[in-house]
């Protein structure tokens, strides 16, 4: 699977990245959650372009899920995106987060 996964909606290119988040102090020793698992996960950042103009760029503002794998990461960015990118596109993308950078 790639490294980014694009999607084209509503006039949109949404672009969706997801990034390995370590919970804990210290980055370089893998700190272990609950039954051995690796307490890490990934976070989804997301593009939201149209007509070659960056219109937003951040990540879904909610914590990362501890243990998230990449795809459901991706697949929560994309879910995100499309509410905004969503029919009434115009007026969601003036809102708040389209100047999230």
């Amino acid at each position: 699977m790639g490294s980014v996964k694009t999607e084209k909606r509503h006039g949109y290119d949404i672009h969706v990245r997801a990034v390995l988040v370590h919970h804990g102090l210290d980055v370089g020793h893998r700190h272990e959650g609950s039954a051995g698992q690796p307490d890490e996960g990934y976070l989804p950042l997301v593009q939201i372009v149209r007509d070659g103009e960056v219109c937003a760029d951040w990540h879904v503002p909610r914590e990362c899920d501890r243990r998230c794998s990449r795809e459901e990461a991706q697949e929560r960015g994309l879910a995100y995106a499309l509410r905004l990118v969503g029919p009434q596109s115009s007026s969601n993308m003036s809102g708040a987060h389209a100047g999230v950078v």
